[in-house]
């Protein structure tokens, strides 16, 4: 998480499990709180934070006001929050008190929208396992959770398991470019016999589509002068491209996250 400090920061974290994120001032965690209300749980500001707060940030004013609130066991967690944005410093009058309107948002969706919601926001922040426990409770009523569980295992370089959730979906619906995306990982995890084994019905021309696309966008990821025309590789036949992409692979895989 990046923010522009408008106040102290220091050494010591402060440990958010809900997006296994660590801050460092009064301005990050306000930036949580306000960007990322929907992984906030009712119990996010605690005796804990309270005290981080106090010791850590040197804020006696927002740590009384918090835990005065805390002992009148008060469950409304919008007036934690709103303490929050309100000593950051970080955020304007209107922006907090909009900020209400987006709690009440998030109250009135569904349980699926609302789960659905803090998977995306997990995954753009990187925290691909975190998104994917969210996604695990609904895609077997959403199947756009099947395609994110599946990408969110891609990212982390995890390819089996990303083409078991991208099959499913496959099986499902029998979208093209779903079955593109099972070639793709079986090309990055270095297994690609085992998708011909498979036995799905696909045109060579569309393979050799498909290879171009994965070179082509390994080539800008690294954006490296290794290969300066990629038609070459498919001019020497399959034969060399089969023998050559998992030396290709193993030089991008680091940086190489792409997928679909």
């Amino acid at each position: 998480m990046s923010v522009i400090y408008c106040g102290k920061s220091n050494t010591v974290p402060y440990y958010i499990k809900e997006a296994d994120l660590n801050v460092y001032s009064i301005q990050e965690l306000a930036y949580f709180v306000y960007n990322y209300p929907m992984l906030i749980s009712n119990n996010f500001v605690n005796k804990n934070l309270i005290l981080y707060i106090y010791s850590e940030l040197k804020m006696p004013e927002l740590s009384t006001e918090l835990n005065n609130l805390y002992n009148l066991k008060s469950n409304n967690i919008a007036e934690f929050l709103k303490l929050i944005l309100k000593y950051s410093n970080y955020y304007t009058e209107t922006e907090i008190y909009n900020y209400d309107k987006v709690l009440l948002k998030l109250l009135d969706m569904t349980e699926l929208d609302y789960i659905n919601l803090a998977g995306d926001k997990l995954f753009r922040l990187g925290k691909y396992e975190k998104a994917i426990s969210q996604y695990n409770k609904i895609y077997n009523k959403n199947d756009a959770a099947l395609k994110k569980i599946a990408f969110s295992y891609a990212k982390l370089q995890t390819y089996d398991k990303a083409i078991y959730f991208l099959t499913l979906l496959y099986e499902k619906n029998n979208d093209l470019s779903i079955l593109k995306n099972i070639y793709f990982c079986y090309k990055l995890n270095g297994n690609i016999d085992d998708f011909n084994q498979v036995g799905y019905e696909i045109n060579d021309d569309l393979l050799a589509d498909w290879d171009l696309e994965i070179v082509t966008e390994m080539l800008k990821a690294k954006n490296s002068d290794t290969i300066k025309n990629v038609e070459e590789i498919f001019l020497m036949g399959d034969k060399y491209v089969q023998d050559n992409m998992k030396i290709i692979i193993d030089l991008w895989k680091d940086k190489y996250r792409y997928i679909g």
